[in-house]
């Protein structure tokens, strides 16, 4: 299954819901790598699998930001738009630890590439032609902003 829908939702669903919708759903790839004719380690595919696990939540995040942003300007019932700010500033605390983590799994990425390259061979060099293969195809398309 290549792609299938991700909703984000409310973290509190017990609060009422304000007039506009804030659920939005986005289509995301389950996964760039292909473990069996990959030439990289379980580890380095570990490291690859968080990455974009990361980078696609940042996506999300940004993509709710927006939707919510939105639905703010549009409300017109005032407890709706106290609600809506309330869950856009907790989602802009997530989005700020999401970031982080995206940054530190990036970082070792790099590390894994550095050691990479103090490694003779062909092997090495294709594993590291792979890690930025992947890597550079999620910094390449950058955030996916729905809006």
């Amino acid at each position: 299954m290549p792609n299938q829908p991700t909703q984000i939702h409310e973290d509190n669903p017990s609060s009422p819901p304000p007039s506009s919708s804030t659920t939005i759903t986005t289509t995301t790839s389950t996964s760039s790598i292909n473990p069996t004719t990959s030439i990289l380690t379980p580890h380095q595919n570990t490291l690859l699998s968080t990455y974009l696990q990361h980078h696609r939540a940042e996506t999300q995040c940004m993509n709710l930001l927006v939707s919510l942003d939105i639905s703010i300007r549009r409300e017109r019932d005032e407890p709706g738009i106290r609600h809506l700010e309330r869950y856009m500033a907790r989602v802009r605390l997530r989005l700020v630890g999401v970031r982080e983590e995206r940054r530190r799994a990036e970082a070792r990425i790099d590390a894994e590439v550095e050691r990479l390259k103090g490694v003779r061979g062909v092997e090495a060099r294709m594993q590291v032609e792979e890690i930025r293969r992947v890597v550079g195809r999620g910094r390449g398309r950058g955030v996916e902003c729905l809006r």
